[in-house]
């Protein structure tokens, strides 16, 4: 249990139980990720959900250090100035993600969507390709990663290989005009639609390869 734990790191949500019969009151802490200004952090008498098996695992110790998850059971650091939360009552769980979201497609939307994610548990999302500027998007992500902006962690999806990719009839015309898309996309995985032909499906694939970076596609209908 303690190294399954150990593997889950970072994004923590604590969510309110039922405790002798009584709701328990919301917990409120800061969500603990790059940024938080505590170097370590511990959360004492927890509920622990198993995420493998769906157990809970009782009155539990974790101690989070440098926004990490360093230790699950039933030991703590001494010292009166170690700060602790007290996390009898409450459930903890690990970070969720979300794999497909648009969370910054304006601006408005991110003031909104960003802090929503943390409050629903959700600690870390693929953004996916919009018709924002991309260098909007990419100081967004960089706020959020320097803890300046409250948000989850964010991995930005590449260009999306499709619309004129579709009119390629052969491989060499989808890996050339894939190697095209790829020069502006700052190392970032691409994705590639479900409608193009087989042949510039492959083009593609071989040009993202070639610039060894993974290849985000659905199933290719061709």
């Amino acid at each position: 249990m303690k190294t399954l734990w150990l593997l889950l790191v970072s994004g923590l949500l604590l969510a309110p139980g039922p405790a002798n019969g009584q709701p328990a009151a919301p917990a409120g802490p800061r969500p603990v990720g790059t940024g938080y200004p505590l170097d370590l952090l511990v959360i004492t008498h927890v509920n622990l959900i198993d995420p493998s098996t769906a157990e809970v695992v009782r009155d539990c110790m974790v101690v989070v250090r440098d926004g990490l998850i360093v230790s699950v059971g039933k030991w703590v650091p001494a010292g009166r100035a170690v700060p602790r939360l007290n996390g009898q009552g409450l459930y903890l769980v690990p970070g969720l993600w979300d794999g497909r979201a648009n969370a910054l497609a304006t601006a408005a939307a991110e003031r909104v969507a960003l802090p929503l994610y943390l409050a629903s548990g959700i600690t870390s999302i693929r953004e996916m390709p919009s018709q924002r500027p991309p260098g909007e998007v990419t100081a967004t992500s960089q706020l959020v990663t320097s803890g300046a902006c409250a948000g989850p962690r964010l991995m930005l999806a590449g260009p999306l290989l499709a619309g004129p990719l579709a009119s390629a009839g052969t491989r060499a015309e989808g890996r050339a005009q894939a190697t095209a898309r790829l020069a502006g996309a700052g190392g970032q995985r691409p994705l590639v639609g479900a409608l193009l032909p087989r042949e510039a499906y492959l083009g593609v694939a071989a040009a993202v390869a070639a610039a060894q970076l993974p290849l985000g596609a659905t199933c290719p209908r061709a």
